[in-house]
This record gives structure tokens, sequence and C-alpha cells, in this order.
């Protein structure tokens, strides 16, 4: 790499971390509940030295990102950022290790493009690694699970290494770069319940693999086979520690995905079905409808780039089936492989699931394959246009550059002005609950405080989880008591003492009359969030 690349992949990434970290401590705003458990957890780890690989809580997650938290919260403190900014950090360095991974795959192919032949032609351009890398710095969808603190962000950043040294193992034919392959396999284990069935990419690139060594013959299947089962050597011995828990607590292993599964649906396969579909037209027609994942309801990409995703499907499935009909070198096999197999197999967590469909974030492993996607069209369009119009490569490059950066402000114009702004954002992320944490740490020692969490939710502690918010923004004060609508009977509040009753739910009109027949001298104030303060 010569100075002037080094100097553009830096910009990129210097990009990528600035669409990540401005504004990160109000946008979004407030604090989900399900970030704030993982806040909980890392707390907890803090305190008890107690750093796990699977927290069971809030229907269980795996450990790793969670862990990663804790040193954050340790350094930064409990707020909102510090569990944030380790998955901007994660998505920054996904976009560096995806440009590695776009150059191992480039550097493998690139010697058996023929010049005689169009087939796979955009993977001859010198920058379509630059690009690729640029565009997932700048989509709005990788860019919003980068600044929301949920684990499965280190989806594509295992991934992206995963493959960058199985790629470069199959190059290089060093067993090391197997190794290091396996161990960043079993690290994604221990990220988000979607990576389970990424093996099923692996499995692909194997069977490419197969078929080159077939048309090479070069060694015994046996040597051939050797540097794979130091790969999954590396994965299981990466994997034991997780294993060793779910041999221990087997009803955790599949706590989360049950009860969404199509294969509880009445009729699995039209689930299935149905999810394939929305699932496969969330790119371009109508994307998640959670505000917490998505402007509700929009394409995932924005216009342009979601007509430039669907060219770059169509050439490489055409190139594909080109090369296989005229039995090419299997070589050139390996982008389909890896893309349309990281593309499928990523997939399968959204598309085996019937709930909340299409889903962005169960399918944010997509993401990296639909950028490379986008960049086949990006670059094919170009050399198209250039070859058509005779123009000059400083004419070609300079238009190039502008099409880049209309995608980089439709993405930023998307994200932080469009989504950003929208009233729906604050109710999403439970602005409400971060107010109400300004109020308990506002009050004095005198003051006894209840919270009533008057919802529904997952259980923790026997609390619904929204008060995880709460408690991890008043570092879980044990001078505040939590209760559930039954036991606001139980309150008391003796002469000479004062005492805050705050609702999660403010508008239950029954519990605030409740409230206000057991203390009649109860006043009900209003400021960041509404509380009765009573003093006997």
């Amino acid at each position: 790499m010569g100075r002037n690349k080094a100097y553009l992949l830096l910009g990129i990434i210097i990009v990528a971390a600035f669409f990540r970290f401005w504004q990160l401590d109000t946008t979004p705003p407030g604090l989900y509940p399900d970030e704030a458990m993982n806040g909980i957890n890392a707390l907890q780890a803090i305190n008890n030295v107690d750093f796990k690989v699977f927290y069971p809580e809030n229907n269980g997650r795996e450990g790793l990102f969670i862990n990663l938290q804790a040193l954050s919260v340790q350094i930064f403190g409990t707020t909102p950022w510090a569990l944030r900014a380790v998955s901007a950090a994660v998505g920054t360095l996904t976009v560096l290790f995806f440009f590695f991974m776009m150059q191992e795959l480039l550097a493998l192919i690139r010697p058996h493009l023929h010049a005689h032949t169009k087939l796979f032609s955009y993977f001859k351009n010198e920058y379509f690694s630059y690009i690729a890398a640029f565009l997932l710095a700048t989509t709005a969808w990788h860019v919003h699970f980068s600044r929301i603190g949920f684990r499965a962000i280190m989806v594509s950043f295992f991934l992206s290494l995963a493959i960058l040294f199985l790629l470069r193992g199959i190059r290089t034919t060093k067993l090391n770069h197997y190794i290091y392959s396996g161990i960043f396999w079993g690290l994604g284990f221990y990220t988000y319940i979607g990576f389970r069935l990424a093996p099923v990419l692996g499995l692909a690139i194997f069977i490419i693999h197969v078929l080159i060594w077939r048309h090479q013959k070069h060694g015994s299947f046996v040597k051939f086979l050797t540097p794979y089962i130091a790969l999954g050597i590396a994965v299981i011995i990466t994997m034991l520690p997780l294993l060793g828990y779910f041999a221990g607590h087997r009803d955790d292993f599949g706590a989360r995905s049950g009860g969404i599964s199509v294969f509880a649906a009445e009729n699995p396969v039209l689930a299935f079905l149905e999810s394939t579909a929305k699932t496969l037209i969330m790119f371009n027609i109508a994307g998640d409808w959670n505000w917490r994942h998505n402007f509700a309801g929009s394409p995932q990409l924005i216009y342009g780039v979601g007509a430039f995703f669907l060219l770059g499907v169509v050439l490489l499935i055409k190139d594909s089936a080109i090369a296989f009909l005229r039995k090419h070198d299997p070589h050139l096999f390996i982008p389909k492989a890896v893309v349309g197999g990281w593309f499928f197999a990523t997939m399968l967590p959204a598309i085996l699931t019937n709930e909340g469909l299409p889903h962005a974030l169960r399918s944010i492993g997509m993401i990296p394959p639909t950028v490379i996607f986008a960049t086949i069209g990006i670059v094919w369009a170009w050399d198209f246009w250039r070859t058509a119009t005779g123009a000059n490569m400083r004419l070609a490059s300079g238009l190039l550059g502008l099409v880049l950066a209309a995608i980089a402000v439709g993405n930023w114009h998307h994200y932080f002005i469009v989504w950003a702004h929208d009233p729906n954002v604050e109710g999403a992320f439970r602005q409400d609950l971060m107010d109400m944490s300004r109020v308990l740490n506002a009050q004095g020692l005198e003051a006894t405080k209840y919270v009533i969490v008057n919802e529904d939710g997952v259980l923790l502690d026997g609390i619904p989880v929204q008060s995880a918010t709460l408690r991890f923004l008043t570092k879980d004060d044990p001078a505040i008591r939590y209760m559930r609508t039954p036991d606001a009977s139980t309150i008391r509040v003796a002469t000479g003492e004062s005492a805050v009753i705050m609702l999660t739910n403010p508008d239950d009109t029954g519990l605030n009359e409740q409230i206000q027949k057991m203390f009649p001298q109860a006043e009900k104030l209003c400021g960041d969030a509404q509380y009765f303060f009573i003093r006997n």
C-alpha cells in the first residue's frame, strides 16, 4: 500500500469514527432498558470481580460485549456514553478489518481474472476495497447500531476478522492464519445469538476451496484438510468456557429464540416464506418499523445505494453463473462463496423468526455483504459510464468522488437529521426514564425514594426490566426502593419523614388516585419528571 492509499484509508477510518462518535452523548437520547441491563451486569461484574461468559438475565446474553462495557464503565462512569462508546469503537474497527478482508479477497482472486474477459471486471478496480470500506463507514444502518449499546454490533467485527485470516490462509497456505481464523470464529459465539448460524458461511468457503484443490491437484486431501482441522480445534478451544456454561445451563442455550422461531408458528412454512419476503424487501421498500432500529418503515438503504445494491446482486449472480457454465477457474467462485454465503448466513437469524419483521438488528450481519453488492454496482456503473462517454480518468474520478460524497451526505441526513430529530425516538429510547433518574439523583438523603414500575416486562430481581435504566443511571443506589403496582399499598411514611414516589408510567390514572388517597398531603410536582413529594 502506497503512502497516498494509506492516507486514503486513514481518512475513511476518521470518517467512520466521526459518524459513530459525534454527539454520542445525546444521539440517541435516553437509555433503553436493554442497554441499561448490560450496564447493570457491567456494574455487578466490576463490584463482584465476576466477568461471565453468559449473563442469563433479560432472556440471556453472551458476555463478551458486556465485559467490554464493564471496562468502559469503570473508566468513564455510569453514563449512556460509556455503554455506547464500546459499540462505536467496535463499529469503527469493523470498517478497518472489513477493508483488510476485502483486500485479502481481491488478492486471492485477481490473479485469476483474465484480461480478455469482462467477468467480475469490477473486482479489477484498484480502489474497490476503499469504496466498500467508505460505504460501510457511512451507511446509516451500520452507523445506527454502532451508536447503541447492543452486542449485535460485534457480529460483523468478528466475521470480518475470521474471513480475513481464512482467506489469507487459503492464499498463503500458512497454518497460523487458519488458527487465527478459528480463534475469531470461536470468539464470535460470545457476541450474539445470530452468530451461531455464521458457520454456514465458513462451509461455503470450504466447499469452494475443495473445488480449487481438485482443480489444482496439489498434495493429498489429508494435507489439504489439516489446516481446517487446526481451525476447528482453535474454534472449540476458544469456545470451551461458553460450551462449559451451556453444559451446565441447558435452558439458557435457546431461551432467547424459542418463542419467536418460525417453527413455533401455527404454519411454519408460511411463517418462513413471510419472514423471508419481509427481509428481502427491507433494503429498498419497507425496512424495520421499530423506531429504536430505524426510521420506522423506511428502507435500510438510502435510495441511490439501494439501486446500486440491486445492480450488484444481479451482476455477481450473472458472472458467477457464466463462470460456472463455462467451467472457469474455481477461484472465481470465491466471491460468490464469501459475499453470497455471508449474505445468506446472516439473513438466517431474521428469516427463521416470526416477530418484529423486518428486523434490522437480527439481520445486522448482512450489512457488510450488502455493502459489497452496492460497491459492485457503483464500480460497474462508473466503469460503464466512463467507457461509454470516453471521459478521462481525472473527470471520471471526480464524478465518482461526488457520488460517494452524496451517499455520505444522504446517510448523514437520514440518521442525524431525519431519524434523530423525530419525536418518536425519545420514546423509543425511554428518555423519560433518564429524566426520572435525574430527579432521583437530585433528591437529598433525607427523603426515602420509591419507584413503582407499573409496566409489564421481563423481570429483573422481581421487578420489570424498565427499572434497569434507573438502577444504572443512579449507580444502583440502595436507598431507592423498587416495587410493582400491587406493592404500592405497602408504602409508609413516618411522622417527621419525607418521601418521593415516582411511577415509570405516570399516566396510570388509577395508581395516581391510589397514591393521593393514601397520602392526601402529597404534592404532585413536575420538573424533569413527574413525581409525588410527601412530607409528614
